[in-house]
């Protein structure tokens, strides 16, 4: 019996060791960096795809998108507004994102406008979204951070 216990012990604690190295992390998806660019170029090959993306979040009244940069308004040259094209954001960017965000009060709607440099994970999605499915894409939201 202590032949057999004693030549089966390594391979069970090789066995266990193997399993626990492997399921570190076990929970959270990793997505591998896209460009923002890239996503738009080849919605077709991310479509349905969790994909992660740095850019510039901006919303406001019936906006709520990510774009590759910031220019400066021509409403109030002290204001920024997103490039085209831009991406529909939904789901929360989390309450710690979302209050660091600099905002502009003077617009065009009268409603502040919240924007950022953020990294954004979640499902990638090709098609009609937003408000007036005005946006061919789109990515529902599972975890943000602010780039300082």
């Amino acid at each position: 019996m202590q032949t057999i216990l004693a030549r089966w012990l390594p391979v069970g604690i090789t066995l266990l060791l193997i399993a626990m190295a492997t399921s570190c992390g076990a929970g959270t998806p990793k997505t591998v960096p896209f460009s923002f660019s890239e996503l738009i170029d080849h919605p077709a090959l991310y479509n349905s795809r969790a994909v992660t993306v740095n850019g510039y979040y901006f919303s406001g009244f019936e906006i709520s998108a990510l774009a590759s940069a910031l220019v400066q308004s021509t409403f109030d040259p002290s204001n920024v507004t997103p490039v085209q094209p831009l991406i529909w954001i939904t789901g929360d960017l989390g309450q710690a994102v979302y209050q660091n965000l600099m905002q502009q009060t003077n617009t065009p709607s009268g409603y502040p406008e919240k924007y950022g440099h953020v990294e954004i994970t979640g499902l990638f999605q090709y098609g009609k979204f937003g408000h007036l499915d005005a946006y061919s894409y789109q990515i529902t939201v599972t975890q943000a951070a602010i780039i300082p």
